[in-house]
């Protein structure tokens, strides 16, 4: 492990090494001050697209206001890319990353109700993925959904603008390319509304994911429909009701004019920072809708509880997952070779368990 000191943040770089053969390389961005109230907050950031991240780079930017609330950050390069090992191309791998991450932070100590994860765009599917895979094994993490699609299929219809009945023709081509590539992924099956596990955000005026795709009008479609399907059901948090319709008025984030300089700024908003973007219905920013949203969920689990134990814990320490995903030397498997992995996939709308290859 190396460390060094940054402009303002201190990186940790690490590597990742999993019994299945992953090697992931991740960057941690300690927090700098800790509430003695409150446990240490972790969250894990999946960021989007093919970017490549670096322990030489300041983050300053986009994490200060993070890591000066006491909470730790860490961001992570998917298979491929950076110095992490494994195929970039099979979109499988991404989730599977997001795993050996989450599951390195269970071997550090860290509960579940103190981790957090939150995707932005592509990044915001894996991480909804990674979500539904603990909690298939009852183990119930915090989701943030970021800047996303309600599917890839439908994200990619939208944005080359086709025509109704092209989109007809080309949905079941896009269906089958998305499966090859390990990445048919239906996010709002899994984030279909406001609740202590599941949050999201979309932004006005996204020229790369346009409003028609987006989660936030796909969940709005839903409740509009009266949740009549399985998938589209809501689970009830009692005790919430409040914060959730207090947080669905800020949903839809847009530009932060304060903090853009307009002869620099990107005409696309999709590409804005965290730090760049505030709720399109009042002056809230989005690092501080996120941070309302952490303090909101822990101050219900103080209320009403988590539904995280320390038996659920060590259960879980018995799976197969955990198995697979767990720390290892490097000497166990050298050749640094992703074995195949089951996670549970979205295939249909009774959910049929699916092997998803390496």
């Amino acid at each position: 492990m190396t460390a060094k000191e940054e402009t303002t943040i201190k990186t940790k770089e690490e590597f990742v090494r999993t019994r299945n053969g992953m090697k992931i390389q991740t960057i941690t961005l300690p927090s700098k001050n800790k509430d003695n109230n409150q446990s240490e907050k972790h969250l894990i950031y999946f960021i989007g697209g093919n970017r490549v991240l670096s322990s030489s780079k300041d983050y300053s930017q986009n994490w200060n206001w993070a890591t000066e609330q006491g909470i730790t950050v860490h961001l992570f390069n998917y298979p491929g890319l950076g110095l992490s090992r494994n195929s970039s191309l099979i979109r499988s791998n991404r989730v599977k990353s997001g795993i050996a991450v989450v599951t390195h932070l269970f071997e550090k100590g860290i509960k579940p109700d103190d981790i957090i994860l939150f995707g932005d765009c592509l990044g915001g599917h894996v991480a909804a993925e990674v979500h539904k895979n603990f909690k298939d094994n009852d183990v119930h993490l915090r989701c943030i959904v970021s800047n996303a699609a309600s599917s890839l299929k439908q994200a990619s219809l939208y944005y080359f603008g086709f025509i109704a009945k092209l989109k007809i023709l080309l949905a079941p081509i896009l269906k089958l390319i998305l499966r090859i590539f390990g990445c048919h992924w239906k996010t709002h099956k899994i984030v279909n509304s406001i609740t202590p596990y599941t949050m999201y955000f979309n932004r006005e005026e996204d020229k790369t994911i346009k409003q028609p795709a987006q989660l936030a009008t796909k969940i709005e479609k839903i409740e509009k429909s009266g949740r009549e399907k399985d998938y589209q059901k809501k689970e009830v948090f009692e005790g919430f009701e409040e914060d959730e319709k207090f947080f669905k008025q800020h949903i839809i984030l847009r530009k932060n004019d304060e903090c853009i300089d307009p002869k620099k700024v990107d005409k696309d908003v999709h590409k804005l920072p965290i730090t760049c973007l505030r709720s399109s219905s009042d002056d809230y920013t989005f690092p501080e809708l996120i941070s309302l949203y952490i303090r909101k969920v822990d101050k219900y689990f103080s209320e009403h509880g988590s539904r995280n134990n320390e038996k659920k814990v060590e259960k879980f320490k018995k799976s197969s997952l955990y198995k697979d995903f767990s720390s290892c030397a490097s000497s166990e498997n050298p050749s640094g070779a992703l074995k195949s992995v089951e996670l549970r996939a979205h295939i249909k709308e009774d959910q049929k368990t699916a092997v998803i290859p390496g």
